[in-house]
């Protein structure tokens, strides 16, 4: 479905605006087969991922228009941003402790690297 919008916004049969939907199917047309290869371990990670999908569009469509509205740029970026967000929240809700032990001890390995080039 994606391409089909692609293909006549492309063809001029279809107003700019459609291709934040392009975008965002073309995402999740994506993630669905990641999920699908990964035989279902993308389900947990991979709902933060969707608002890439219109952020994706949004950018498509502000390449696309010829009198640039920064507003569209804008909006694109604080979608990417805001998923990006969500997705770490949820990996330190779901592998909090693992992901805070792990910097503690890259922590403490940089303390201890630090200390060794100071002698």
């Amino acid at each position: 479905m994606s391409l089909v919008l692609h293909t006549l916004v492309v063809s001029r049969k279809a107003p700019l605006f459609i291709l934040i939907a392009g975008g965002f199917l073309a995402w999740t047309g994506l993630l669905g087969i990641l999920e699908a290869l990964s035989e279902r371990a993308w389900r947990l990670w991979g709902w933060p991922l969707l608002p890439v999908g219109i952020s994706i569009g949004m950018l498509e469509y502000y390449l696309a228009v010829r009198k640039r509205d920064r507003s569209a740029l804008t909006a694109a970026l604080v979608m990417g941003l805001l998923s990006v967000a969500s997705l770490i929240i949820n990996g330190l809700l779901h592998a909090g402790v693992h992901v805070i032990a792990m910097l503690f001890m890259a922590l403490g390995a940089l303390i201890i690297v630090i200390n060794n080039k100071n002698r």
